[in-house]
């Protein structure tokens, strides 16, 4: 277990964290399941992807694969991060006026913690936070690129991307930052781990078949990886799943810039979400399937949106001048998202009507490292 990294929650203060904690500490349900289990149907009034209903577009036709060169602007600059970065990775400017950076935040299913990716040195390291105590704790600590984290439907592992064998590889480990396993071990780049929501599968994204990247399932048992069946023509990324594991929504470059698609696991009918001349990307399924929140660079800067699962009733919920990115659900359907409005990098707390829940932005303490 690591040790020494802990911060000792600051005082007087009633953090983002602490509220968060007590709104989410009644969602279990008998038998140990929780919201968004695989034992429970969701609840959402969205038509699933395949199914009719209004303002569901037409599936999609899976053709020949169409390969998609990523243009400069979608690799973003910045040099060796550059070139080890996801392609929908926010990429705001380090100005140092406003903090390390945080991102990718990926909340417990008890509500009880948080793990996510911090740049405070320029190097990206997974940390989590304990609601709890208000404490943070380094779980890597490597020279390389160390991000992307998720955990565990029960909330024992993290799974996380490094490229500290040289190329992006998903990895995993226990909570507390203990057993760290490579999990692809291979020479393709692997990249965004989604976990399944019995735990027994990882979706993810890889360029490992030609050099195109689209999705896949890594089996955690055995490790043995298979293409994600009636994903259309790549570029694919960035993929999450719907909480009872019958569909996933992803981004896809395959047109030339970034829009979101959904896929029906069942019948394999994939469906075009979004289709407009900016871009839309890390799209992710709420915790009662009936909506989608996803980043979006269509008025020129970064934005949070969110849509119905069928791709209708699309909002934006930060219209505004500041940079609002990499949106995640919390357990009770409020979205956790980046943002510097503050004026410091921190993480924001709003309902999936954008209007503000009252609690403290959560950002990273000064001078840990």
């Amino acid at each position: 277990m690591r040790t020494g990294h802990g911060v000792a929650p600051r005082g007087g203060r009633t953090s983002l964290n602490a509220a968060m904690a007590i709104l989410v500490a009644g969602l279990a349900l008998p038998g140990g399941c929780t919201a968004g289990s695989p034992d429970r149907e969701p609840s959402g009034t969205g038509a699933p992807p395949g199914r009719s209903g209004p303002g569901i577009s037409e599936p999609v036709a899976a053709s020949a694969s169409v390969a998609v060169e990523r243009s400069a602007a979608g690799e973003g600059a910045g040099g060796a991060e550059a070139a080890t970065a996801s392609p929908g990775t926010p990429r705001p400017a380090r100005d140092g006026n406003r903090g390390p950076f945080l991102t990718y935040p990926s909340v417990s299913r008890d509500g009880s913690r948080l793990v996510c990716s911090v740049d405070a040195t320029g190097d990206h390291e997974v940390w989590i936070h304990s609601f709890s105590d208000g404490s943070w704790l380094r779980l890597t600590e490597n020279p390389a690129r160390d991000t992307e984290p998720a955990f565990s439907p029960d909330g024992s592992h993290v799974a996380w991307v490094s490229d500290r064998d040289g190329n992006r590889e998903i990895y995993m480990m226990k909570a507390d930052g203990s057993k760290e396993v490579n999990l692809t071990l291979q020479p393709a780049r692997d990249s965004y781990p989604a976990f399944s929501p019995d735990g027994a599968r990882i979706l993810f994204y890889s360029d490992r078949d030609g050099g195109i990247e689209t999705l896949y399932f890594l089996d955690v048992a055995t490790r043995e990886v298979t293409p994600v069946p009636g994903v259309g023509p790549g570029p694919n990324h960035s993929a999450s799943w719907a909480p009872d594991g019958s569909w996933i929504a992803y981004e896809s470059r395959r047109d030339g810039r970034l829009q979101i698609y959904a896929l029906d696991l069942r019948d394999r009918v994939e469906r075009r979400l979004t289709s407009h001349d900016g871009e839309d990307l890390l799209p992710q399924i709420s915790p009662d399937g009936s909506r989608i929140v996803s980043g979006s660079r269509r008025a020129g800067n970064e934005e949070i949106h969110v849509m119905n699962a069928d791709g209708s009733g699309e909002i934006n919920l930060t219209r505004g001048p500041s940079t609002d990115l990499a949106p995640r659900w919390s357990p009770d359907g409020a979205i956790v998202y980046v943002s510097d409005i503050s004026g410091r990098w921190a993480f924001h707390l709003m309902r999936d009507d954008g209007r503000a829940t009252g609690r403290e932005p959560l950002s990273f303490p000064a001078g840990t490292r």
